[in-house]
């Protein structure tokens, strides 16, 4: 059997979702003008409420944020033999896999010389960020668990379990350096008949 590590299990892709990006960048733009919501977050940048779901824009990306999710979880199942037969039952997929939601998602927008400290998201299931027009030097996704920065590129959408220690290494740049984040849990039905189908 092969043996995974954290950096296994952090899933990569790109979005070509040009015309939403700009309506993001809109919305996090108007927000951060009038309100400032870092000091109740661990993070030297402006950050938004964690409410933005609320808005349109938001609730349009997160279907390409689960769509993801639920892709990266059949990846991992499939890469261990007990649990590749789980996907293939449909109660279970059900369960754990096609009920994944985007609970809280909040954006940061950096200046030159800001970052973020080391936190997670525990007891999430997973955990994103997602990136627009970087600044050219701006830092990446910095993960301490494991030592490694995952580089940040336009479009670029990182999926990382929700235990997983990260933070943003202060950097310098030109403008600034938007993120959207994230996490993502699971929201199970609560009846049981569902296995005696």
């Amino acid at each position: 059997m092969k043996t995974m590590n954290a950096k296994d299990y952090v899933f990569s892709t790109t979005l070509d979702i040009e015309a939403l990006n700009i309506r993001m960048i809109d919305r996090i733009d108007g927000l951060l003008d009038k309100q400032d919501y870092a000091m109740k977050f661990n993070l030297d940048g402006e950050v938004t409420n964690p409410n933005l779901l609320n808005y349109p824009e938001f609730q349009e990306f997160s279907v390409y944020v689960e769509e993801f999710a639920r892709e990266s979880s059949v990846k991992r199942n499939y890469d261990h033999p007990h649990h590749s037969r789980r996907v293939e039952y449909d109660v279970w997929y059900d369960m754990y896999i096609k009920s994944q939601r985007v609970g809280g998602l909040w954006a940061a927008r950096y200046k030159s010389g800001q970052g973020g400290g080391e936190h997670d998201h525990w007891p999430c299931t997973w955990a994103f960020t997602y990136y627009i027009d970087p600044p050219e030097n701006a830092s990446g996704l910095y993960f301490t668990d494991i030592d490694d920065e995952l580089p940040i590129d336009h479009g670029r959408l990182h999926l990382f379990g929700g235990n997983m220690l990260h933070r943003v290494k202060p950097s310098t740049f030109d403008g600034y350096r938007y993120c959207i984040a994230g996490t993502i849990s699971t929201h199970p039905p609560t009846s049981a008949s569902r296995f005696n189908d």
